[in-house]
């Protein structure tokens, strides 16, 4: 049974990662023929192979061997008295998370408040993209050497490997909603 699992997992997030069984093959150092015989099913690799597999596909063992599958039932609401709330008193901010904490999510929403002069961090980068949406306030978004004013109800997407910062500029709070294609926390 275990090899059906990791014969579906291994191919699904070989495809989901765009890369041929030949180029797999060849980054974790086995035949092509044995890598097809992994995702049919009829051969488990061994645990150094199952590591490069792992790796290669920017996933974990236990993603899969379908250890951390999700409940099929799990209560995907949050309700708004029970996010977390990461509290980042140096730079007067707070983060809500909006998602269930799941090492399954791909991506990650969340909600920034800011008070009055607090900023998210000079030059911060990252995997991924992020997009966001200023809910109240005013914003600063430095990204690629600009620097872009955000109003109440303007949004942008940024690609996270450059250098990016929020600042609020508004004489207040700000909030922004930001969903991220990486979860972070």
């Amino acid at each position: 049974m275990i090899e059906k699992i990791l014969a579906l997992n291994i191919k699904m997030q070989r495809k989901k990662n765009g890369i041929t069984m030949r180029s797999l093959a060849k980054l974790i150092d086995v035949s092509p023929s044995f890598l097809s015989q992994v995702e049919a099913g009829k051969a488990i690799p061994s645990l150094l192979t199952l590591k490069r597999l792992a790796d290669a596909l920017n996933t974990t063992i236990g993603k899969l061997v379908g250890e951390d599958k999700e409940v099929e039932d799990h209560n995907p609401i949050i309700r708004k008295g029970n996010r977390i709330l990461i509290d980042n008193i140096g730079r007067k901010i707070k983060i809500e998370l909006l998602a269930v904490q799941n090492t399954n999510n791909e991506i990650q929403p969340y909600i920034i408040n800011f008070d009055k002069n607090s900023d998210t961090g000079m030059f911060g980068t990252h995997k991924g993209q992020e997009t966001g949406l200023v809910l109240k306030g005013v914003l600063e978004l430095y990204y690629n050497n600009k620097t872009y004013v955000l109003n109440e109800g303007d949004s942008f997407y940024v690609t996270s490997t450059v250098p990016h910062h929020l600042r609020n500029i508004n004489e207040g709070a700000s909030r922004v909603l930001i969903v991220s294609s990486v979860p972070r926390f």
